[in-house]
């Protein structure tokens, strides 16, 4: 049916179905991102406290947190009550302090950890801030349901005596108001349960039915005019004293034991439950009210009870699967995997010491290889220094050897170059004097 709204409207495109608990999905999901979240999932406190703190955390600011079930806020129900049902985990059930039906789970944990809600017909919405709550205004007048769910939409067409009358679909039906508000949607579209629904064709139809069913009935003949001035216990049905009292008949419950009727319908209404207290014109009437009222209380309790059965035969799957765990066969099924798993664990550990064996044998030789590197290393080193001194000794060498001969070069240049000179002079003498001697013998 989602998938079909969604589709219907247009927005699968828009829309992500995430299947799984809250508990599994929620905290995976981005934080203050969201502008609405919708609550109506457990009805369990623990549960419901969980959502509502993840949407909280999921919502930005100033977004909207909303939900369902909230039939009842915590300051209509009696606080030990409210803890007692809360406490034994109760999920629907009546009020004994406020006499309607509701979920504690959900209207303890909305009490606690938000507080004031808007509330209409169980459903509620709030509007989150960062450090605060605020109450939502709703302009319900501008809003328009989706005519793909509208022609499914109850809409109430007026009143009839204790009943309300409604449309739905191409049906009508007439809801007696002993039903909580809770349970009117699914009696809707059914077949009538007279004398809790009707349904016919049309308006018309229902609400002759209706006059059919509860036909007043004119007061007995041979009352007079003087017992009509006095209570007066004139039946008994179903737990109930029908009283008359003037022109007015009233079905009280007999456990809540003496009620003075003089005080007038408006005046019991307001101290006892519209449970213990039924008003009609009527004997017949009012013995019809107390039958819609007790069918109500016994298909509620049929069904508070089937949930318990539910839950106490999940319950008992749950304590099976837990024994089945200590039973022999599921020991002898732990003790044979346990020896599978003992002897693939020893496999694994011998496979391991060889792979240690190899692996030390490996680490050994590696080490080796690396001493001998590391003394080949300084071998070469101490080698390397030895050649790196005799090359610095050659090289004094040669440079003393060298500069000797450079020297005894130069000494023998010097050497040649005097003599050279000395030789040239010893001619330049020569012939000086030669050339003097000859001048001598001519002058003489």
């Amino acid at each position: 049916m989602f998938e079909h709204n969604i589709a219907s409207a247009g927005l699968q495109n828009l829309v992500r179905i995430e299947k799984g608990t809250s508990r599994e999905v929620l905290p995976k999901l981005t934080p203050s991102r969201w502008a609405i979240a919708y609550i109506d999932g457990s009805h369990t406190y623990a549960d419901v406290a969980f959502d509502i703190d993840q949407a909280r955390r999921l919502l930005r600011n100033g977004g909207i947190l909303c939900g369902d079930d909230l039939e009842l806020e915590s300051e209509q129900i009696d606080p030990s009550e409210l803890s007692a049902a809360v406490r034994t985990n109760q999920d629907f059930v009546l009020s004994a302090s406020n006499g309607r039906y509701y979920h504690p789970g959900v209207t303890a944990a909305v009490g606690e950890l938000i507080g004031k809600v808007l509330v209409r017909d169980g459903f509620w919405a709030v509007r989150i801030f960062k450090d605060r709550h605020s109450q939502l205004e709703l302009d319900l007048a501008s809003t328009t349901v989706p005519s793909h769910i509208l022609k499914f939409a109850k809409k109430h067409e007026g009143q009839a005596p204790g009943y309300d009358l409604y449309s739905q679909g191409a049906h009508y039906f007439a809801v007696s108001r002993t039903v909580p508000a809770t349970v009117v949607d699914e009696l809707l579209g059914r077949h009538e349960m007279p004398p809790l629904t009707f349904r016919a064709d049309t308006l018309q139809q229902v609400t002759e039915k209706l006059q059919a069913s509860t036909k007043k009935a004119s007061p007995e003949p041979d009352e007079t005019f003087n017992e009509m001035l006095e209570p007066r216990i004139v039946d008994v049905h179903r737990g109930f004293n029908i009283v008359r009292f003037k022109r007015t008949v009233y079905g009280l419950r007999q456990s809540i034991g003496d009620v003075d009727v003089t005080f007038g319908e408006d005046s019991l209404l307001r101290r006892y439950s519209h449970r213990d207290v039924v008003v009609g014109t009527a004997v017949d009437a009012v013995k019809a009210r107390i039958d819609n009222l007790e069918t109500t209380e016994e298909i509620l309790r049929a069904i508070t009870d089937l949930r318990s059965e539910v839950g106490a035969e999940l319950n008992a799957v749950k304590a099976r699967i837990d024994n089945l765990e200590t039973s022999e066969e599921m020991q002898g099924l732990i003790g044979g995997l346990r020896s599978e798993v003992g002897s693939e664990l020893m496999k694994i550990g011998a496979e391991l010491a060889h792979h240690q064996h190899e692996t030390d044998a490996l680490s050994m030789n590696l080490r080796e290889q690396c001493a001998e590197f590391q003394r080949q290393s300084q071998q070469t080193a101490l080698e390397h220094e030895d050649v790196r001194l005799k090359i610095n000794q050659l090289s004094e060498d040669v440079n003393v050897v060298t500069n000797q001969r450079l020297s005894r070069v130069e000494s023998d240049v010097a050497k040649i170059y005097q003599s050279r000179i000395w030789r040239t002079l010893v001619r330049v003498g020569r012939l000086l004097n030669t050339v003097l001697g000859t001048n001598s013998n001519a002058g003489r």
